[in-house]
């Protein structure tokens, strides 16, 4: 959404032929974190594929600048990952009746369709 458009290819891992697109991705990889795949074949994954998204745009060089600095990538890592772990906890606390959501509505929680994207 916030990348340049037409910089990045986003594909979903669970359509047929995606991973066969990308030998070097794994299923496993992919229900971990978000992978970019850059032009070289060279993976990026998490936290990290997020930023080179997004400086996909100049406006956003700033980020890239701030992930890199010793210590801050770190921690960015370690929220994406946790964030990553607990999604699934995160949208079934959301389903009818969980304190995320109008009294009333009934919506079936749907699994994630998470992204790899092609520089």
């Amino acid at each position: 959404r916030f990348a340049r458009p037409g910089a990045i290819e986003p594909l979903s891992f669970q359509d047929d032929g995606v991973l066969e697109r990308f030998p070097q991705l794994t299923h496993e990889q992919c229900m971990q974190a978000m992978q970019l795949v850059l032009p070289d074949g060279r993976v990026k994954s998490g936290m990290e594929a997020a930023v080179r998204a997004v400086v996909t745009r100049k406006i956003f060089w700033l980020i890239a600048w701030w992930y890199y600095v010793p210590g801050v990538r770190h921690l960015l890592d370690a929220i994406y990952r946790w964030i990553a772990r607990n999604r699934y906890r995160q949208r079934q606390h959301s389903r009818a009746g969980g304190p995320r959501q109008c009294r009333g509505a009934r919506r079936r929680a749907v699994p994630g369709r998470y992204r790899q994207f092609r520089v």
